[in-house]
């Protein structure tokens, strides 16, 4: 017998099973071994295991194969998340089905079968990122590939001498290196919208500025600050009926401070505004100063006639009719106040819809609403869901959020046409039009928005990558998109780094995280920005000379260091585009919108001249080359789209 401190464990994680081969509700667990497939949809996870019992794959798409001679474990809810949390391929799985319980079996030299598995992985990925030319340490992976490879064959010759425990001792030496590897393998990007939603306390500069100095620790480069909300503005007013918040700021004007100092330290300062909400029934109920108690007839009401929506641990959610003109002038007002007397970089619409519906009662249903439709003479309380005057109805309150955000576009433009408009919308888009009446796409098709977040809020990557998928498909190339990820419901560490590098392969432009409350002081999410995400500094993609200054110094170094060194027999074609990317760093870009206009497509132009100058360099550089390039001429020809949008 040996005894040994090494981490030598033998355990079996029992779950109750729920059904076999049955529909799969909340929180269930179910065992499909009939059919090709399980056909359930993607709220869900699910393990494939062979036919043998051993786990094969994972995923959280919906509708997984079932594996000849086996089955899949599909989870939903808690029982999702506990699937998530056990999964590695290579375990034993065992079925009771008298008993109903499955049990999922790990053994002290699966984490050996892991690493190897694992540095296999990872090599192959390396060659693939030197073949396209990524930017990446090389020297320090090349020479921690080699260690680790050293360690396997030591370890493999413990084990053919019988010694596992010597064997265990190496793979651990091993995953050590592996995690280093995995955060040098991370690509730098040098432009990326990279937003932060905040709701602050803050009641000095010395609060903000520890605000501050933490998202430039970060890299972030824009805060959407959470500034109307709960009918209060954390600014100054004027405004008759709005008050300053002064129980989060005392007589401190939170939104001066911030857009003041963010600018000296390079952040910028978005206006997140909630528009319609005004905050919860105790809220208003506890203050007779709120605006919801100036006139009881502004506020919305369900179709049972009920004034606030029944949110559940949040409070019970009001929201100001927002066909009411009264109230959209009220709403606007503050906007406009902000717009006139903040240097802000941009306003931030949230909940820019009518609130979810009270179970089967969605909201409209104001005698003033009602009127303004129908003129008395029609009741949509009656109308049959699917007929015509049903979906009539559906469609006027669409318009009724999509001309206020015509409204919010035409002042903003009227005010400061350099401000950057944008909207946080609902994940399910193609529901939202229908059940909350935000038609996100049409704002977008009719030239509204600068910019689109997607509130992706999910603990599992595959869906955030369908999602941004969803969004893209109207955004692309129109607006700028970002996908807004959660640091909240249990995602971990390592999920919110596989969310944020998965987002860089859609068409997405960036990402917004919920939110640097969430962030600050919370070690794991630390850690995966600091050391992998965002480990170097990026500038938005809508920042005009910035934007063009950071990818040309991006690409020129990408030149001196990377391309030289790996096609060297390119060293012609090279030369000749870090020459042109000199030119395009030193185009001027005008301030009125015609000289912007006239800049963003000479630099438009000089990109194409470089992409056909390119065209015979040999096959991974020139491929280098679309996709650094790609990137970069498409956020000009976005800006040129919403430049044309303001004039």
């Amino acid at each position: 017998a040996e005894i040994s401190l090494e981490s030598c464990v033998y355990s079996a994680d029992a779950l109750e099973i729920t059904a076999f081969n049955a529909t799969r509700y909340t929180d269930n667990l179910i065992i499909y071994d009939e059919g090709s497939s399980t056909g359930t949809n993607i709220y869900g996870y699910e393990i494939a295991v062979s036919s043998d019992g051993i786990t094969v794959a994972a995923s959280s798409s919906g509708n997984m194969k079932i594996p000849d001679g086996g089955y899949v474990i599909s989870g939903h809810g808690i029982m999702a998340d506990a699937l998530q949390k056990l999964f590695r391929a290579g375990r034993e799985a065992v079925v009771n089905r008298s008993g109903n319980k499955l049990l999922i079996c790990s053994k002290p030299l699966d984490s050996y079968g892991d690493t190897a598995s694992a540095l296999k992985t990872i090599k192959e990925n390396y060659e693939q990122i030197k073949n396209e030319l990524y930017n990446i340490d090389y020297t320090f992976v090349s020479s921690a590939l080699d260690t680790c490879e050293a360690l396997i064959i030591s370890a493999d010759t413990a084990l053919n001498e019988n010694d596992p425990i010597s064997a265990l001792r190496y793979a651990a030496e091993i995953n050590v290196l592996l995690s280093d590897l995995e955060d040098a393998m991370i690509s730098d990007t040098a432009v990326e919208n990279r937003a932060v939603w905040y709701r602050s306390s803050v009641k000095s500069d010395a609060d903000v500025l520890a605000v501050i100095k933490k998202c430039v620790e970060y890299n972030i480069n824009a805060v959407y600050l959470e500034t109307w909300y709960n009918g209060k503005t954390i600014g100054m007013t004027d405004i008759d009926l709005i008050q300053h918040y002064s129980e989060k700021h005392g007589d401190y004007d939170a939104l001066e401070g911030f857009v003041r100092i963010g600018h000296e330290y390079g952040i910028e300062i978005h206006a997140w505004v909630e528009n319609f909400f005004v905050g919860s029934v105790g809220q208003i109920e506890s203050d007779p100063e709120h605006v919801a108690n100036h006139d009881k007839s502004w506020i919305l009401l369900d179709k049972s006639g009920l004034d606030y929506y029944i949110s559940g641990s949040y409070g019970d959610f009001v929201f100001l009719n927002p066909q009411n003109e009264d109230c959209r002038a009220l709403v606007l007002s503050v906007y406009r106040e902000l717009l006139e007397n903040y240097d802000i970089d941009g306003l931030h619409l949230d909940y820019i819809r009518y609130p979810e519906p009270n179970g089967s009662d969605d909201f409209g249903y104001n005698t003033d609403t009602i009127a303004a439709e129908y003129g008395y003479n029609g009741d949509p309380r009656t109308y049959a869901d699917g007929s015509q005057a049903k979906k009539d109805w559906i469609a006027f309150r669409q318009d009724v959020i999509t001309s206020f955000v015509k409204q919010v576009c035409d002042l903003t433009w009227e005010i400061r046409p350099d401000v950057w408009l944008s909207a946080a919308c609902y994940p399910d888009v193609w529901a939202a039009p229908n059940r909350i009446f935000q038609n996100c796409a049409a704002w977008v098709r009719n030239g509204y928005m600068d910019e689109i977040f997607s509130m992706t809020y999910s603990t599992f990557t595959d869906f955030v990558v369908s999602n941004a998928a969803d969004f893209s498909s109207f955004t692309d190339g129109k607006c700028f998109y970002s996908v807004g990820l959660t640091l909240f419901s249990g995602n971990s560490g390592e999920e919110l780094a596989n969310q944020i590098l998965a987002v860089r392969e859609t068409k997405a432009e960036g990402t917004a995280l919920f939110s640097l409350g969430s962030l600050i002081g919370y070690k794991e999410y630390e850690n995966v920005i600091e050391n992998k995400t965002f480990r170097t500094k990026a500038v938005s993609r809508y920042l005009l000379d910035i934007t063009a200054a950071a990818y040309c110094a991006d690409l020129i170094d990408k030149c001196d260091t990377l391309y030289s060194v790996y096609v060297p027999e390119a060293a012609g074609i090279i030369e000749s585009v870090r020459a042109s990317l000199e030119s395009i760093s030193k185009l001027e870009c005008g301030e009125t919108l015609a000289e912007k206009k006239d800049y963003c497509e000479s630099v438009v132009d000089a990109i194409d001249d470089i992409l056909a100058s390119a065209s015979s360099a040999p096959e991974n550089l020139r491929k280098a080359l679309n996709r650094e390039l790609g990137a970069f001429r498409d956020d000009f020809s976005v800006m040129i789209k919403r430049i044309d949008a303001r004039s």
